[in-house]
This record gives C-alpha cells, structure tokens and sequence, in this order.
C-alpha cells in the first residue's frame, strides 16, 4: 500500500510538472508571438515646436525650457537677436504610459498654455504601421494686462487646438511624422479668421546614437485672403538638430517663428524667410521618474 501510494503520489506530481510546463510554454509561445512596439520613434516629446508622438512614462515629470531670440538680421546692435529673447517654461507628466498632460507659460504674449495628450495607436513590427497620438491643447493670453483692460473677458483671450499625430518610423535612422491641426481663437484681429486648419509635416533622420537632424513644416490651409502688411503670416518652417545626454535633450534650430505653443507657431508666424527673418533657438528638456510605489 505505501509503495502504491508513493507510485501515485509522483505519477501525480509528474503529471502536474508536465501540464505546467505545457501551460508555460503556450505563455511563453504567446509573449513570443506578442508584436514588438517600435521605440524612439522620435526621441524628445517635442520635434522642434509642435510635440512628437513620444509620451512620457508614467509617474515621470518632464521640465521644458524653451528660448526664442530675435531675428539674426536684426544686426550687431541688437547682437543679431540674442538681446531680444523670448522663453517658455513648461511641465509634461505621465498620468499613465499612454496618457500625458502639461502647462506652460510664454513670454511670447504672455500666455498660459495646457494640453491632454494621449495615445491611440502604437507602431509594432508586422502589426500596426503608424503610431497615433490626439493633442488637445487650451492657451489663454494675458496680454494687455487684464487689470488695466478690464473691457477685454476673459474668453476673448482664448484660443484652442486639436491635433492629431501621426508618425511612423522607417528604419533605424529615418522617422517621419504627419499632424493635421485646427486652430480656434476665439476673437482675432481683422482680417484674421477664429478657425484656422493646417496641415503640419517632422522628420528625423539619426546621424550618430547621440545626434539627429530634425526639420518640421506647418501648411496653412485656409489662410486669410489678401492680408494686409500688417498683419501678414507665413508658414512655420524649422531646422535644427538634437544633442542627447544622458537624461537631457538639446535641441538646437533655425527658424521663421518664435512662438512656442501651436496656437502662435502655426497661425502667427511673422517671419518671412526670404528676407532673412529667421530665429535662433534651442529647448532643454531634463525628466524625472517618480516611484511608481
């Protein structure tokens, strides 16, 4: 009786050992055969102004410091533009891996800024060919001084986005991002129009591990007919490359704007490049991972 015992007793556990190999090698299977998300797609949450489809982690908090100098051609007086800065300091933080929102605030009209960014889609070899990211995004401008122009309310001081991201990573040095936007202010200035559809265009192209060169360009699509000097716009157009540093991100560029928020580089941009209005800029970006305990 005890040898049969036993006999049973490891038949058992042997049967036991087999089914759980068997239930381990189908997890395994299924983790194998899982498709592999694409990564680096682009490698800060900004192209060069408008975002990327790069989301910060969650519990992580990203720092953005941003500067935009005055035009180069403004001359030696003016130290080609470096006398006449502008900057934005904004916060990105990961309330989960696929959902992430920010604040900001600009020199550049002084101007308050908050955005929702989430993802859609994620690329994945042998699955899904794009990532996909939606950008809502609300700006509030504070110029005039509200305390001296108390006949300006506030919602005439507010202008919304939305956008949607669109990229996709080629091979290991070549990304390309496409971004449809729909700007609304809720009160311009004539002969400007409150809604405003653009159609925007990043690439990335990876030089060594460290640097890449990036180039971003916003179409508009429905731009005001026959605007007067005044109040003329141009197309954003930026060049630039980025430095990364262990947690840092440097991003250096040239370019015909000098908002910073979609609302300003999109439907704002004064800088005619062919007569030399062009911006030096750059962005620091540095990022905090929080316990997720």
């Amino acid at each position: 009786m005890k040898r049969t015992s036993i006999i049973l007793f490891l038949g058992v556990c042997l049967t036991v050992a087999a089914k759980s190999q068997d239930l381990m090698d189908e997890l395994m299977s299924g983790i194998e055969d899982e498709p592999e998300e694409v990564t680096s797609v682009f490698k800060g949450t900004r192209i060069i102004h408008g975002h990327s489809v790069k989301l910060r982690k969650k519990r992580a908090l990203e720092m953005l410091i941003s500067h935009r100098f005055g035009r180069i051609n403004s001359g030696s007086y003016f130290l080609w533009g470096i006398d006449d800065a502008q900057i934005r300091i904004g916060f990105d933080y990961g309330v989960t891996d696929n959902l992430n929102i920010g604040i900001g605030r600009s020199s550049f009209d002084k101007s308050f800024d908050g955005f929702i960014k989430g993802s859609i889609l994620k690329q994945k070899e042998g699955s899904s060919p794009v990532s996909m990211v939606a950008l809502l995004s609300g700006y509030i401008k504070t110029s005039p001084q509200p305390s001296l122009n108390p006949g300006i309310p506030l919602s005439d001081r507010m202008a919304y986005s939305t956008g949607l991201l669109m990229a996709r990573k080629f091979n290991s040095k070549f990304s390309m991002q496409v971004m449809p936007f729909w700007i609304h202010k809720n009160v311009v200035n004539a002969p400007n129009i409150n809604d405003l559809l653009a159609l925007g265009t990043g690439l990335r192209y990876l030089i060594t591990p460290s640097l890449s060169f990036n180039l971003e360009y916003y179409l508009r699509i429905n731009p005001p007919e026959n605007e007067p000097l005044v109040y003329e716009n141009y197309n954003s157009l930026a060049i630039g490359i980025d430095v990364e540093t262990g947690g840092h991100v440097f991003q250096l560029h040239l370019s015909n704007s000098r908002g910073m928020m979609e609302r300003s580089f999109i439907s704002e941009t004064t800088g005619d490049l062919s007569s030399g209005d062009i911006h030096f800029g750059f962005n620091i970006s540095r990022t905090f991972q929080f316990s997720n305990r």
